[in-house]
């Protein structure tokens, strides 16, 4: 353990342990400082790796192996807090990870467990891969994720507190695999997310681009909307924003897109798939789609110009649109059973 006032770099740490571990060092990698930056080549401890300081952090190839001697479930945990920047690359948490900032980028991050990123200002991460959630929040920055995902392969019924002596967040511990993304006032830029259970993202501004793959329920909350793809393998997909653009939209129970009638509100669809329902909900600038094809019922709802190029349903199609008549095409309207 090393406690310093000014800046700790150190090239590479290993901590094996002999004993049980006592919180304080006994099997781990910790190094502290009060206002100076730490600066990390490489840590391997059979315990836990702990990083604080009220500087910068920048720190990478940190791995805990779980092999040490503590009885804590929770142990073998990567804890990094920042006053100020957190930088990370290639970092393997046996159990869980947690970093907190101002700002945090990092590359290449596994957790057997969780992975839980708190910042101020921006977070940017490519390439994660969590056995069980992975969730970044912001309270004002911008939010940029590729590449990541979860597996459902670690416990599920463990929350990972990391408020024991100094650190007072939680990573994540909501049911399922999930992945969850949250920020009160800025954007969220997102591709290549893929999570084994649900998905929620939630940005002040625009989000959030790419394609979201989720095995249960996705969810996408914004002010803007303009997304590649949104794919629920086991569950329903709904997005809710003043604009919304999405090329596809596949779900294995319902596709549910609403502008919650905002001003100056519009719905863009390529194709839409639902096991079950689909519904639009637009505002004042209309809904266009290329395609939608639903298991039992499509419903429409709003105002403005209604352009769907084809409709296919095994149920119904139910129009509440309050438009002028002029302004909606629905060609054709065909039932799925039927040629």
């Amino acid at each position: 353990m090393t406690t310093n006032s000014g800046n700790i770099a150190v090239l590479s740490a290993t901590a094996r342990g002999t004993g049980p571990d006592d919180g304080m060092g006994d099997a781990d990698v910790i190094l502290r400082s009060t206002s100076g930056a730490i600066t990390l080549g490489a840590a391997r401890s059979n315990d836990e790796i702990i990083l604080k300081s009220g500087g910068n952090i920048a720190a990478s190839n940190l791995t805990t192996t779980g092999l040490g001697l503590d009885p804590a479930a929770n142990r073998s945990n990567i804890i990094i807090d920042s006053g100020a920047a957190v930088s990370i690359d290639t970092i393997n948490a046996q159990t869980s990870l947690a970093v907190r900032g101002t700002s945090v980028t990092g590359t290449n991050l596994i957790a057997g467990e969780d992975i839980a990123l708190l910042a101020s200002g921006n977070i940017s991460v490519a390439a994660a891969l969590s056995a069980d959630d992975f969730s970044a929040a912001s309270s004002s920055g911008n939010i940029t994720l590729t590449g990541i995902a979860t597996n459902a392969a670690g416990a599920d019924d463990r929350t990972a507190n990391f408020g024991y002596g100094e650190i007072g967040f939680l990573a994540t511990s909501a049911n399922g695999s999930r992945i969850d993304a949250s920020t009160g006032y800025g954007n969220i830029s997102l591709d290549m997310l893929n999570s084994a259970g649900a998905t929620a993202l939630m940005a002040g501004g625009s989000g959030p681009g790419g394609a979201s793959t989720a095995g249960g329920l996705l969810s996408v909350m914004a002010d803007s909307v303009d997304v590649d793809s949104l794919t629920s393998s086991g569950s329903s997909v709904v997005a809710s924003a003043r604009s919304i653009d999405i090329g596809t939209v596949s779900a294995a129970v319902d596709a549910l897109i609403d502008t919650k009638g905002l001003a100056n509100s519009s719905i863009t669809l390529g194709t839409v798939t639902a096991g079950r329902d689909i519904g639009l909900t637009g505002g004042t600038n209309g809904i266009a789609a290329t395609s939608l094809s639903a298991g039992d019922d499509i419903d429409v709802v709003g105002s403005g110009t209604l352009h769907i190029t084809s409709a296919l349903t095994d149920g119904s199609f139910n129009s509440g649109y309050g438009g002028d008549p002029s302004d909606i095409l629905v060609l054709p309207l065909e039932p799925k059973g039927e040629p």
